[in-house]
């Protein structure tokens, strides 16, 4: 599966959307990003339990290879600081550089499939994912899969089902003298459920 040529964005959106969408009670609900930003706090959090602090997955949903492989990860303090940095990096220099593109006119033009999790609360606060990244792309779709928070470790299958139809989709958008609108037309109508 070839996707090079696109983005696939999972149970998130361009965090410079957030503020100005944000009311009081999705900014009380999204605190955990906050908290995210104090130093150390949250690393010795999770360290302290990381089976606990991921409790929503279990080896049923995603095997007992990658849960095990999961569970080695999430133990490992340097890998939770990756995991936290991330985060942090996602609220201050990528929320940054985000503003930047959208006061430049950029936009992604590669085919973007977002997903997001129908048992989080990013629809219930934000609205369908889809218009906020259209916001920031030209060619969007996507779709809900049924999950918690974490999408690829809570329903393994069906987001890999997702991207393999996708990848099946843009694939000849990247061949020498493909037809774009017309593949991308078919993407959208094959992934927007």
């Amino acid at each position: 599966m070839d996707l090079g040529d696109s983005f696939t964005p999972a149970n998130t959106s361009p965090l410079a959307f957030v503020p100005c969408r944000a009311d009081r009670l999705a900014i009380r609900a999204r605190l955990v990003p906050l908290v995210l930003l104090q130093a150390e706090k949250p690393e010795r959090a999770i360290n302290a339990d990381p089976k606990a602090w991921y409790r929503t997955i279990r080896p049923d949903l995603m095997g007992e290879e990658a849960y095990a492989d999961l569970m080695t990860a999430i133990h490992s303090p340097a890998v939770i600081h990756r995991m936290i940095e991330d985060y942090r990096a996602g609220l201050t220099v990528d929320r940054k550089d985000e503003l930047q593109d959208r006061a430049a006119g950029r936009r992604i033009a590669r085919p973007l499939l977002g997903h997001w999790s129908t048992r989080d609360d990013l629809e219930y606060f934000f609205g369908d994912p889809r218009e906020i990244w259209r916001l920031w792309a030209t060619n969007v779709t996507g779709h809900g899969i049924d999950s918690g928070h974490h999408v690829a470790e809570e329903n393994p299958a069906d987001l890999a089902n997702s991207l393999q139809l996708f990848s099946a989709m843009v694939e000849p958008l990247a061949a020498p003298g493909g037809v774009k609108a017309r593949n991308g037309d078919n993407a959208k109508r094959a992934t927007d459920r």
